[in-house]
């Protein structure tokens, strides 16, 4: 599982994925999260995006081993 944190409009969400990765996506901005969607397609519905702040997380190194910030 990889959690990219501050993923903006998906580019590396997107790239991860398609190699073959589990990832959640957080962003604080909404509109960001919006231009996600539309890069990841169908697949968006399928997939975690969240309207969060990344420093707000509860998230430790060896439960989250691909913590991206």
């Amino acid at each position: 599982m990889v959690v990219d944190a501050g993923c903006g409009s998906g580019p590396l969400f997107s790239a991860l994925r398609d190699r073959g990765a589990i990832v959640t996506g957080i962003d604080a901005s909404a509109g960001m999260l919006e231009l996600a969607r539309r890069r990841l397609g169908d697949d968006a519905d399928q997939l975690v995006l969240s309207a969060a702040c990344a420093d707000g997380l509860s998230l430790r190194k060896p439960l989250v081993p691909g913590l991206l910030r």
